[in-house]
C-alpha cells in the first residue's frame, strides 16, 4: 500500500521520532531513505506510518527495495520507478499524468504565504 488518505505527513530529519508529535494530528513521517534508516525504524516502532524519500539516492531501485523490506508504508522516488509502493516525486512538469499510484509528490514547490500588516 503506497497511499492512505488518512495520513497527515511531516518531513522528519531528526535522529529519533519527535516526542512532541505524539498525540498530534501528524501520523506519518517522511524520512530520507536510506540515510534516515534508524529514525525511520524508531518512528515505525512509535506508531507512525513511515515513508522513505529516495531523493539523492545513488541506487534508487535498491533503496526502494530496502525500504519495502524494512516495512515502510511507501517510498517517494523517481517517476520511472512509480508503482504500488513507490510514489512518483518530481517537479510538476516532470510528473507522469497517469499510472498505478494514488498520489504523487510535487518537488521544488514554494509554500504559499500570507503577508501580514501593510507591507
Amino acid at each position: 500500500m503506497a497511499f492512505d488518505a488518512r495520513w497527515v505527513p511531516a518531513r522528519w530529519r531528526g535522529k529519533e521520532p519527535p516526542a512532541g508529535l505524539r498525540g498530534s494530528p501528524v501520523n506519518c513521517l517522511v524520512v530520507e531513505w536510506p540515510q534516515g534508516r534508524e529514525a525511520a525504524l524508531q518512528a515505525k516502532q512509535a506508531g507512525f506510518a513511515v515513508v522513505g524519500d529516495l531523493a539523492g539516492t545513488q541506487d534508487a531501485p535498491a533503496a526502494a527495495a530496502s525500504a519495502r523490506e524494512a516495512g515502510l508504508v511507501a517510498a517517494i522516488g523517481p517517476p520511472e520507478l512509480a508503482d504500488d509502493f513507490v510514489l512518483p516525486g518530481a517537479p510538476l512538469g516532470g510528473l507522469p499524468r497517469s499510472g498505478r499510484w494514488a498520489a504523487a509528490v510535487i518537488r521544488e514547490c514554494v509554500w504559499p504565504a500570507i503577508r501580514l500588516g501593510n507591507r
